[in-house]
């Protein structure tokens, strides 16, 4: 697998936020936000490659592990503790599982989030204590459904078989993540 072209990074990083734009309107982003604009860019987007999809799934598992690592130390809900702890196990595990796939495919997977995700790293950080759980339930509502609609798109239209096999696994999962935040949400 060669590394990544510009062009395949942009694709691979603003993918991930293509289910903004179905969210309500509570949670979503204006057009002047980097996650709105992101939203704009993946709108565009309509194929993807493996190694696209290995980077965009990377940095998705990233930032969830970060943003749960947040959330763990700044949430006083024992309930949102508990999903945080959840999905660092989850995405943790899902990042070692990728990892040997871009090993065996000799690519070369990213360390760190790319600036989207660091904006709402950045975010999350700076929410006001009132504010922190419903932010962050908002951020992995969104970030979630972006990543299911990017492992069902892959495991439906790629190319690699293991890479496809990865995608229909985290697809579930992440299924079963939304379906626990709907019911916090709702709590």
């Amino acid at each position: 697998m060669k590394r990544m072209t510009l062009a395949a990074a942009l694709l691979a990083s603003t993918f991930s936020f293509a289910a903004y734009a179905a969210q309500s309107e509570e949670m979503q982003p204006n057009a002047a936000s980097p996650a709105g604009e992101a939203v704009q860019e993946a709108q565009a987007a309509t194929e993807l490659t493996t190694e696209g999809y290995a980077n965009a799934a990377t940095i998705g598992n990233l930032y969830e592990i970060e943003a749960a690592n947040i959330a763990w130390e700044r949430s006083t809900n024992e309930d949102v503790k508990a999903f945080a702890k959840m999905l660092i196990a989850d995405h943790t595990a899902s990042n070692a599982k990728l990892a040997v796939l871009i090993d065996q495919a000799e690519g070369e997977a990213p360390g760190s989030l790319d600036d989207a995700h660091q904006k709402m790293i950045d975010e999350l950080k700076d929410a006001e204590d009132a504010n922190f759980d419903s932010v962050y339930l908002a951020q992995q509502l969104s970030a979630h459904e972006a990543s299911l609609k990017l492992h069902e798109n892959y495991a439906a239209g790629g190319t690699d078989e293991p890479f496809k096999t990865f995608a229909a696994e985290a697809a579930k999962t992440v299924a079963q993540h939304i379906e626990h935040l709907k019911s916090l949400k709702s709590a």
